[in-house]
Formats: structure tokens, C-alpha cells, sequence
């Protein structure tokens, strides 16, 4: 089975190597992409410096509530591409907000997962 890559755009550190453990421990083989900020999520997409080689991903998983340029700046720069506009992005927050949601789907995402709390609950989502 060949590795799909996955970029994954989270500022917290423990939630984005949970997802990876997650992924590490699935049925899913994945390359996982991580990146601290919607800015640099942008630029690895983008494919500008310092990602200038970045594969293109499969799959965005994107954390809706990052400072500065959040999940929904992200999600509108990407559906506003041409290059990127079908590019699927999962908006994987912590937020369980229904306004959230519904600006998310909105916004063109393609689906709104809450972050697990534990680790069993994460491997069982993405298993």
C-alpha cells in the first residue's frame, strides 16, 4: 500500500503529535505534513519557501481556531485558488461549536471533526 501525504496545520504542539500518533497507529498509511501556522499551511500549499519541494497533499487537516491567520483565512485562501480550490480539508479543532460548524462548511470545508480528548478516542476516529 503506498503512503498518502497529509497536511496537518495545528499551533498545539500535543494535539498535532497526538494526530500523528493517531495516524502512526491507524490502518491509514500517511505521511504526515505538520505546520505550526495558517501562514505556513499557505506556503507549504503553495509550495513557497522554505516548502519549495512539499508534495501535495491529499488531504488538508486544518485546525479552525490558530492566532493571527486562523483555519477559516486558511480555508478561504485555499478555496479561492484554483490550484488548491478541490483540495479536501477536514477542519479538526477543539472547538464543538455549532457556529463554528456551520462557518467551517460554509467556508467550503469538506467535513468538521472535533478533536478527541483522549487518545483511544483519537485512534478509534481516524482507525
Amino acid at each position: 500500500m503506498s503512503s498518502i501525504d497529509v497536511l496537518l496545520a495545528d499551533d498545539n504542539i500535543a494535539d498535532a503529535r497526538l494526530a500523528v500518533e493517531a495516524m502512526d497507529l491507524s490502518a491509514l498509511s500517511a505521511t504526515v505534513h505538520v505546520v505550526g501556522t495558517g501562514q505556513e499551511a499557505i506556503a507549504f500549499l503553495k509550495r513557497e519557501p522554505p516548502h519549495t519541494q512539499a508534495p501535495r497533499p491529499c488531504v488538508v487537516l486544518l485546525d479552525w481556531r490558530m492566532p493571527r491567520q486562523g483555519g477559516q483565512d486558511v480555508l478561504q485562501i485555499v478555496r479561492g485558488d484554483p490550484a488548491l480550490k478541490f483540495l479536501p480539508v477536514v477542519v479538526f479543532t477543539g472547538s464543538s461549536s455549532r457556529l463554528d460548524a456551520r462557518e467551517a462548511y460554509e467556508a467550503g470545508a469538506n467535513c468538521y471533526v472535533r478533536k478527541p480528548s483522549e487518545f483511544e478516542e483519537a485512534t478509534a476516529q481516524l482507525g
